[in-house]
C-alpha cells in the first residue's frame, strides 16, 4: 500500500500488474479512515472483514474511489 498526502476525500486505486493498492487524500480523512478500521478490528471475530466501497456522501471516500476489504488474520496479535 502506498499512501500520498493531498487534499480533500481519499481515492484508493490499484495498478494491477504490481499489485499496489495507492491511497491518496487529506490527513483529516486518513485519521477517519483509520479509526473505523481500528474500530472494526476492535469489535470484529476472526471471520469477519470490512468493505470499504464508495457510496454517496461517504465520510472519508472521494467519488471514483476503488473498493478494498479489510480482513483480520489469525496471526496478528492486538495491540492496546
Amino acid at each position: 500500500m502506498t499512501f500520498r498526502q493531498a487534499s480533500g476525500k481519499i481515492t484508493i486505486s490499484s495498478s494491477g500488474d504490481s499489485g499496489n493498492v495507492g491511497l491518496r487524500g487529506g490527513p483529516e480523512f486518513f485519521a477517519l479512515l483509520a479509526g473505523n478500521i481500528e474500530g472494526f478490528a476492535a469489535a470484529a471475530d476472526q471471520d469477519d472483514h470490512l468493505h470499504v466501497d464508495y457510496f454517496p456522501d461517504h465520510d472519508c471516500l472521494a467519488e471514483g474511489s476503488g473498493s478494498v476489504v479489510v480482513a483480520l488474520d489469525g496471526d496478528v496479535i492486538p495491540t492496546s
